[in-house]
């Protein structure tokens, strides 16, 4: 549905765009009624109607049981539009700096390193300076997988971020802390951690115990810088996103 594609660009999951959509379209509106009307599961209906209710998207009403209606949209989908813009601004001004500074463009150039605390500073600075993320969690480490979605939330970039399944299933409450990310789910990939930053910085974090899980295992990196991936990027991109599912796909 072209609604909730549109729902989803700006921010909301899977149940939060059938909610929202259910709430327009109901009369009661109690959160019965709009699991039944969303097809949203009752065990996370409260949690999503929350959710958009912290956002903005649903008022509460008082009572029992308690009702929720739109809340105002033309303030948020102005809001929007507004950080849209900012980011369109943003992007023309870094095209017309590669432009003006194209002739001192950087050679590509890599760098190897070990131990979690500085693959968690590399992420960081290329996180900070970059527009654009796609990554992958390929293995489950708790501590740190918190620490990286930390970061994320300190800024929003455009950009989708693939996990293995059973890397989901493990930390299915840290991972949806994900800030405004499109989140997919892979059946399979490698026991690896790579982040694409502008297509052009690649970070690639390997577990020296990929089973560590919780308990947490070492990490060896690897870091390329200014390389151009163009269409091969895209393409894999392509590849990944036809074989993912949605969080929600996944959790069936």
């Amino acid at each position: 549905m072209e609604q909730r594609r549109t729902l989803h660009e700006l921010g909301l999951t899977d149940y939060e765009s059938k909610v929202f959509l259910a709430c327009l379209d109901g009369d009661t509106n109690t959160a019965k009624s709009i699991s039944k009307s969303s097809g949203v599961p009752y065990s996370r209906i409260y949690e999503t109607l929350r959710s958009l209710v912290q956002k903005g998207w649903l008022i509460k009403s008082d009572g029992r049981p308690s009702k929720y209606v739109a809340g105002d949209i033309d303030a948020i989908l102005d809001e929007s539009l507004k950080k849209n813009e900012e980011r369109i601004d943003e992007l023309r001004e870094y095209v017309s700096t590669l432009r003006k500074d194209s002739k001192l463009l950087m050679a590509p150039s890599f760098s190897i390193g070990y131990g979690w605390t500085p693959f968690i500073e590399r992420f960081t600075k290329l996180y900070a300076a970059s527009r654009s993320l796609n990554g992958v969690f390929g293995f489950y480490e708790e501590k740190h997988m918190k620490a990286v979605i930390e970061v994320l939330r300190d800024r929003f970039v455009q950009g989708v971020i693939f996990v293995k399944e059973s890397v989901f299933l493990s930390g299915e409450k840290i991972i949806e802390g994900l800030p405004g990310k499109s989140l997919r789910i892979l059946s399979f990939t490698p026991p690896l951690w790579l982040f694409f930053f502008d297509g052009k910085d690649i970070l690639i974090g390997i577990a020296l115990d990929p089973m560590g899980g919780k308990e947490g295992s070492g990490i060896k990196y690897l870091e390329l810088n200014n390389f151009t991936m163009g269409d091969m990027l895209k393409e894999v991109m392509s590849v990944a996103l036809r074989d993912s599912e949605s969080p929600e796909e996944a959790l069936k």
